[in-house]
């Protein structure tokens, strides 16, 4: 089981981006987007190392995002087989006024906290669900497991690092898992006081194979990758949640692991 004071390499951003989509953009578009979505740099550091104001930065990262979405909606359109031919929604959400306590709505460390973003999450729930990386933030569903590395978030039903839950569930255990990881090293280091996935990429092998046939993976990140293009898996939901003018887009996917049945 890990441990608070663990510190270990995350093992996202590079190897989760686009690379097909990313080939197609300019090569000033693609440089930002890579350092600051791909490599967690913030908007006003690349900017700095251009020599470029950062509402520049801000605005190539927006534009190969909306380039990105578009190759990548127009790729989906085509089915993996003749039975994964179901259409799929994405929405741009900006987020932005109040929530329903009176509080600023923001995206920040506890993404649930956020009313535009729990509730879109909490209509894709049914039965028995994980939430894999729990944090603060309980979503309000009736049978909900919660794990989270850091032994001191409330109400924890196991601490573990998400790249090693099988030890803890059985295949096919869950209707739904979210996963809400932090998605790069400075995220982690800022807001989570540097615990972070050990590997974002074999937390979601993990985690797909906990999902039953028919349930749905939810995942949040930098980019749209998720199973989706994976074999027996089809996209159900796609959200870009909006924060503002210097910070990238939030991304978030459902995908649905396709019910096997025998002939």
């Amino acid at each position: 089981m890990s441990s608070k004071s663990e510190q270990c390499t995350i093992g996202t951003a590079e190897s989760d981006l686009p690379e097909d989509y990313l080939s197609e953009l300019s090569e000033t578009l693609e440089t930002d987007y890579r350092a600051v979505v791909g490599g967690g740099v913030s908007p006003s550091k690349q900017a700095d190392r251009r020599g470029v104001n950062t509402s520049t930065v801000c605005t190539n990262v927006k534009r190969a995002t909306t380039k990105i979405i578009q190759r990548w909606r127009d790729g989906q359109a085509t089915p993996h087989s003749t039975d994964q031919s179901k259409g799929y929604d994405i929405e741009l959400v900006p987020i932005g006024g109040r929530n329903a306590d009176g509080s600023p709505a923001a995206i920040s460390k506890w993404t649930f906290e956020t009313d535009l973003v729990r509730n879109r999450v909490c209509d894709h729930l049914s039965g028995r669900v994980l939430n894999a990386c729990a944090g603060r933030t309980e979503l309000p569903h009736p049978n909900i497991v919660r794990n989270d590395i850091n032994g001191e978030m409330p109400n924890l039903d196991s601490q573990q690092d998400v790249a090693t839950l099988r030890e803890c569930y059985q295949d096919g255990a869950f209707d739904a898992v979210v996963f809400d990881p932090p998605f790069d090293l400075t995220q982690a280091e800022t807001h989570y006081e540097g615990i972070h996935v050990s590997d974002i990429t074999a937390a979601r092998d993990e985690l797909a194979e906990l999902v039953a046939p028919g349930g749905v993976l939810i995942e949040f990140g930098w980019s749209s990758h998720s199973v989706s293009s994976w074999r027996g898996w089809e996209p159900e939901q796609m959200w870009l949640f909006q924060r503002g003018p210097t910070v990238p887009d939030v991304f978030a996917t459902v995908d649905r692991k396709i019910q096997r049945t025998l002939l």
